[in-house]
C-alpha cells in the first residue's frame, strides 16, 4: 500500500520536471503535443529543457554498437544438404528519425529481413561453399543495404554456428 502511495507521489512530481538529460550513448527527438517538429532536430547527449506536464516528451534510442542473435534457421542448400545455422548481427542506429518514427520495431524488422537474406544466399550455395568469404561478403553487402532502409547501420552479419542435420518430417493424419 505504501509503495503505491510513494509511486503515485513520484509520478506526480515527474509532471513538473522541466528538463531531461540524455546519456552519452543516447540520441533523442523531442515530440511536442504528439507531433515532432519539421525539420526534425536530433538531440545529442546532455541537458535539454522541456515543457512539463508531458507537453514535451523526448524519445531516445541507444546509438552504441550492439550485437544480437538472429536465431536458428533450418535451410536446405543447393546440393540438398539440410543445415541449421545461427548468425549474429552487429549494428548501430544511424538514422534516429527512421528508427523511431518510420518503423514500429526496427531491430525485429531488420533481423527478419537479414534472416531472409541469409536463406536466399544459402539456397543458392553448395554445402562446401558455405564458409567462403564470397558468401559472407554477399550476405553482409545485402544486409547493409537493407539496414539503411530502416535507419540502421549494419556493421556485420556473421554465422555463429553451422551444422549439417538430418531432417525427418512426420505427418499426422
Amino acid at each position: 500500500m505504501l509503495d503505491k502511495l510513494v509511486e503515485t507521489i513520484l509520478n506526480f512530481i515527474q509532471l513538473f520536471k522541466f528538463w531531461d538529460v540524455l546519456q552519452p550513448w543516447e540520441e533523442g527527438i523531442r515530440v511536442r503535443l504528439g507531433k515532432y517538429p519539421e525539420p526534425v532536430k536530433v538531440l545529442e547527449a546532455g541537458f535539454h529543457w522541456i515543457i512539463p506536464f508531458t507537453i514535451d516528451v523526448i524519445h531516445t534510442v541507444s546509438i552504441a554498437r550492439q550485437a544480437t542473435e538472429l536465431g536458428s534457421q533450418t535451410i536446405t542448400t543447393l546440393d540438398d544438404k539440410c543445415i541449421v545455422l545461427e548468425a549474429v548481427l552487429t549494428y548501430e542506429i544511424e538514422d534516429i528519425e527512421k528508427a523511431l518514427f518510420k518503423v514500429g520495431d526496427e531491430i525485429s524488422a531488420v533481423k527478419e529481413r537479414i534472416q531472409s537474406i541469409i536463406r536466399n544466399e544459402i539456397v543458392k550455395t553448395n554445402f562446401n561453399e558455405i564458409n567462403s568469404e564470397a558468401l559472407e561478403e554477399s550476405i553482409n553487402d545485402k544486409s547493409k543495404k537493407e539496414g539503411n532502409k530502416w535507419g540502421i547501420k549494419v556493421v556485420s552479419v556473421s554465422i555463429k554456428s553451422l551444422g549439417k542435420i538430418t531432417s525427418i518430417r512426420l505427418i499426422n493424419q
